[in-house]
């Protein structure tokens, strides 16, 4: 009885870019091997012509040996300068903003290709990434920015991957930049109740009045204050809207000079489009800033811009820079004779003000606009333990509450 057709063991098909052996027309064999994307972005294809089958299956093989070892023709005399040129071109992804992509740029041409941009691509391996790597750290740069740039070349050699123009990503086995002994983190130990307070009181009367109220009291990152216009405020229901965020955009031109631009994106996350509460200090000091923006409409005149709906201002009407806010607001603390925290640092105690208060580690979560729960855990660890400790502590407390009715209970039923 013979064996079903269906049943019948299947010669096994070689994975897609493993290459083919065929015979033409004129009956010679051929091995052909996908040789991946060439300079020009066209796919190229490596071909050896056999006069047996046998000798064009040997003729791939060799083929398939070359590609792993990274030697195929096409791709060989490739630089680092052409992969990231091909990466420009067709590897950033569309949707991503334009701020980040300028960074990625900016990243690849100030680090990246300076060091390693003419070396041949299947010259770099992980030990050259690390050379280079220990090489930034003798120069003095942090690992902060040496994480930067590795994560940069990553993306380029994972786009070459990809593309096939290699093989193997030699970034993601090179070592992972830390921080020295002595390095000292710029993030500022949190304001006590008493430092917030100072705050709020010494800034009010300057023309970073209303910005520190909003980053004190609502924990909104700089670039959700800066990026706040009067229409995004209701003052009939008390309200808040987080729409926008306004970055510094630096252009590189081919001639070395800079053009920086100020631009509005969506919020940082879904989660940071979020409708706020306003108390009656921050519609106070958003009065306050009315009148300031007003006396300083009446000062430029013809000169004020009209089109800006922004907040906060220049003093001809144009929307802040996030640079000359940090500029100002560093001033002022030495004039008001604070303790210098970051701007940043006012979002970081309002959530431990927050948490230190009792207030729910989701509500903290929602007013920051973190995208989960699991980050506002991460970043205030140390704040988050006291929740968990008072968690245990309401445990506690439940269970001595009904552990003596239950004991009485016992006893009057033995009585």
């Amino acid at each position: 009885m013979g064996v079903k057709p269906e049943l019948k063991a299947r010669k096994p098909r070689r994975a897609n870019g493993d290459g083919s052996v065929y015979q033409d027309k004129q009956g010679r064999w051929i091995a052909s091997l996908d040789a991946g994307i060439g300079i020009d972005g066209k796919r190229k294809r490596a071909t050896r012509v056999r006069k047996t089958r046998q000798e064009a299956s040997q003729a791939l093989r060799q083929m398939q040996v070359k590609k792993q070892d990274n030697r195929l023709k096409s791709n060989e005399r490739q630089t680092l300068n052409d992969l990231f040129q091909q990466w420009q071109t067709y590897g950033i992804p569309e949707g991503i903003r334009e701020t980040t992509k300028q960074e990625y740029l900016y990243l690849s041409k100030r680090y990246v290709l300076p060091a390693l941009g003419h070396k041949r691509v299947i010259d770099i391996t992980t030990q050259v990434v690390d050379s280079w790597l220990v090489g930034m750290h003798q120069m003095g740069y942090s690992a902060i920015t040496r994480r930067k740039a590795r994560q940069n070349m990553n993306m380029i050699f994972k786009f070459g991957v990809k593309r096939r123009f290699i093989i193997v990503n030699p970034v993601s086995d090179s070592m992972m930049p830390k921080n020295d002994a002595n390095y000292v983190t710029q993030v500022r130990e949190s304001l006590s109740l008493e430092e917030w307070l100072k705050y709020l009181s010494g800034f009010k009367e300057t023309n970073l009045d209303t910005f520190v109220h909003i980053g004190a009291l609502l924990g909104l990152r700089r670039g959700e204050i800066i990026g706040l216009n009067w229409s995004d405020i209701d003052f009939k229901s008390n309200h808040l809207f987080v729409r926008h965020s306004a970055r510094e955009l630096t252009k590189h031109r081919q001639d070395g000079s800079t053009e920086t631009t100020l631009v509005l994106n969506d919020p940082k996350t879904k989660h940071s489009k979020r409708k706020l509460v306003l108390s009656p200090e921050i519609i106070d000091s958003l009065n306050r800033q009315k009148l300031r923006q007003k006396k300083a409409r009446l000062a430029a005149g013809s000169a004020w811009n009209d089109q800006e709906d922004a907040i906060f201002t220049t003093s001809v009407g144009t929307r802040l820079y996030p640079s000359n806010v940090y500029k100002q607001y560093g001033k002022l603390i030495k004039v008001l004779g604070l303790r210098y925290v970051r701007i940043h640092d006012l979002r970081h105690s309002v959530a431990r003000l927050l948490l230190d208060d009792e207030v729910p580690l989701e509500s903290v979560s929602r007013l920051l606009g973190h995208s989960s729960l699991s980050i506002t855990m991460d970043i205030y660890a140390q704040n988050v333990q006291s929740v968990v400790d008072r968690g245990a502590r309401g445990m506690s407390a439940l269970y001595q509450k009904n552990q003596l009715p239950l004991v009485l209970k016992r006893r009057h039923a033995r009585q």
